[in-house]
């Protein structure tokens, strides 16, 4: 419908806001409100669409993130609640999914986070988008601090050929680093 088109052409231009945000050393701020505001207006012309969700919690996170701690624990419920209603419109938003286990890896336990759901998270992810390095590396980090060796070289590896074929230098780089605190690294 033009109503569905319109909220998702919103969406995107708060995707773009905030991958523009994220290159900024300053004035990251203005762009990512500037992404929350376009976020917001697909929210009121489709409040069924889940990537304006998605789209107002990255730059709402990004922002908090770079904001500081107080900015990330005042945004901090709000930040859940989008992720997770953009998963109760779309169960299968592999970055959502992503994105929610990151957050729940990261918090402490007293905010709410757990590891153990984090994981599950990020491998709901990482099944839903076979082809996107960020999940496996995450999983793969989670493996290697809990002593789970093998599978998180075989999760690290995999994030590299996948990065790789994918062009994805920021992942690329990641992963050999990963692979590299692991100790050496096969080709």
């Amino acid at each position: 419908s033009p109503r569905q088109e319109q909220a998702q052409a919103h969406a995107e231009q708060a995707f773009a806001a905030n991958r523009q945000g994220n290159q900024l050393e300053s004035g990251w701020d203005a762009a990512y409100d500037h992404g929350i505001t376009l976020a917001n207006q697909a929210i009121a012309v489709d409040p069924g669409l889940a990537d304006a969700y998605y789209a107002l919690f990255l730059n709402l996170g990004r922002k908090s993130e770079r904001g500081g701690v107080g900015s990330q624990m005042k945004n901090l419920s709000q930040l859940k609640s989008l992720v997770d209603r953009t998963l109760e419109l779309d169960p299968h938003h592999a970055h959502a999914w992503e994105a929610k286990g990151e957050m729940l890896v990261r918090l402490p336990r007293l905010l709410g986070g757990s590891t153990t759901e984090g994981e599950k998270a990020l491998r709901r992810s990482a099944e839903l988008a076979p082809q996107w390095p960020k999940p496996l590396l995450r999983l793969a980090e989670i493996d290697w601090k809990t002593g789970q060796k093998e599978s998180a070289r075989s999760e690290a590896l995999r994030a590299r050929d996948l990065a790789r074929a994918a062009g994805d230098e920021d992942y690329l780089k990641a992963a050999e680093a990963l692979l590299g605190e692991m100790g050496g690294s096969s080709p």
